[in-house]
């Protein structure tokens, strides 16, 4: 059957799924961003309940694959730790990224306090998209994924990344060609999944959640970027308002990274 989800150019097995409601009324919201963070930065934090979700499925496929030893988590909008602090307390070394030093500090502590050994060196202040002002992206997260000992990526990265930010204080470097999908009609989302294919390891996995806009036309390169690197595992379309005051369909993403994509797989969907 030929998939309609993402780009109509591989044959996919659909199996539907119905084993979580998702509708706002069940979330259990944290503290929202000000309205200067949501406008400038594009900052929405995750509904609890969201977060536990998508930590939880994510971390099964995971285990499967990386057996026997902790798994490596990164959160590269890391916000107030939302995500992060949605796994459970052992077998989990948890990273974290974000501009704001106010929310790593609020981050490491709900971990600390969860977790009881998170590391401080593990969460750091930086652009995500730029985190070196004099080097390409790729450049400065060869030194980041140093500074973490992550030299092959991470098992995961997780994200509720920055939609619709203001990017003018690095438009120019974006001008100058560092990301493929900055383009007229592109979203601060678009980037992280550019950004994020190069952060996780073979074998690893993305879950995001990112606008339902992803699924417009004008969104093709950004589905071609995510089919030509990486075997998608689960759609959950959302809806709107699961953010609050937030009047914008969003939508869950996990997909693996492989070597080769088979002609045909399994998708859960809902």
């Amino acid at each position: 059957m030929k998939s309609s989800l993402l780009l109509n150019t591989r044959s996919t097995t659909i199996e539907k799924s119905l084993s979580i409601k998702m509708s706002a009324d069940i979330f259990k919201f944290p503290k929202q961003p000000s309205e200067y963070e949501k406008r400038i930065h594009g900052v929405v934090y995750t509904p609890t309940s969201l977060a536990e979700y998508l930590a939880s499925r994510v971390t099964g496929l995971a285990q499967k694959v990386f057996k026997n030893r902790p798994l490596n988590i990164l959160d590269p909008a890391c916000g107030n730790g939302e995500l992060l602090a949605a796994f459970p307390k052992a077998n989990f070394n948890l990273f974290g990224v974000d501009i704001s030093q106010a929310a790593l500090e609020q981050v490491y502590e709900r971990l600390a306090i969860k977790q009881g050994n998170a590391s401080q060196r593990n969460f750091i202040k930086k652009n995500a998209l730029f985190p070196e002002k004099s080097v390409s992206p790729s450049e400065g997260w060869s030194k980041l994924l140093k500074q973490f000992s992550m030299p092959e990526g991470f098992d995961v990265v997780i994200a509720n990344p920055p939609w619709g930010a203001d990017v003018a204080e690095y438009r120019s470097r974006l001008d100058e060609g560092a990301y493929k999908l900055y383009q007229a009609q592109f979203d601060t989302s678009d980037l992280f999944f550019e950004l994020s294919a190069n952060l996780v390891r073979p074998n690893g996995f993305i879950a995001f959640i990112v606008p339902d806009s992803i699924f417009n036309h004008d969104k093709q390169r950004v589905r071609q970027l995510i089919l030509k690197q990486f075997k998608i595992v689960l759609i959950a379309r959302l809806g709107e308002k699961i953010f609050p005051n937030i009047n914008r369909a969003c939508i869950v993403l996990i997909a693996q990274r492989v070597e080769k994509i088979q002609p045909s797989h399994a998708v859960t969907c809902f």
